[in-house]
């Protein structure tokens, strides 16, 4: 799958969660296609949490829901939240593959955690990570 600057945007609805105690993990590998500077200042990619749309309708939960957004930008800063907001002490310099790696760990029903992980793909060495964070259900902006 690739995306192309600007605002496009993939969806791919594979897991359907719900708020029982457990834990989830979701692995992709991933990486930039050409080594073009110019457009790493917007684009991002990763995975979206706690969607759910008025309608509990896969297609309305991908599209008109926000959640929470996880992943790496294409300045080598990994996010939990807005992935405007990303920074990092030390980004990644090297934006080739990558595997990345989110967990999530449901406390009760109440309140989960979220774990996330860059991961050199031939080795699994962590190359840089984001502490765990933890959220309530209700403070997720669907």
């Amino acid at each position: 799958m690739s995306c192309q600057p600007g605002k496009s945007q993939s969806a791919s609805l594979t897991w359907d969660v719900n708020a029982d105690t457990g834990t989830l993990s979701i692995q992709i590998r991933t990486g930039l296609m050409n080594e073009d500077q110019t457009n790493r200042d917007w684009n991002w990619v990763g995975f979206r949490l706690g969607i759910q749309g008025e309608f509990n309708d896969f297609q309305d939960n991908a599209i008109y829901c926000k959640g929470l957004d996880v992943g790496v930008t294409t300045r080598g800063e990994l996010f939990i939240g807005d992935p405007g907001e990303a920074s990092a002490s030390s980004p990644l310099d090297y934006m080739g593959e990558m595997d990345l790696r989110i967990d999530v760990k449901s406390v009760r029903s109440l309140f989960f955690s979220v774990t996330l992980s860059v991961h050199d793909p031939i080795t699994g060495k962590v190359w840089e990570s984001v502490p765990e964070r933890f959220y309530s259900q209700s403070s997720i902006d669907r």
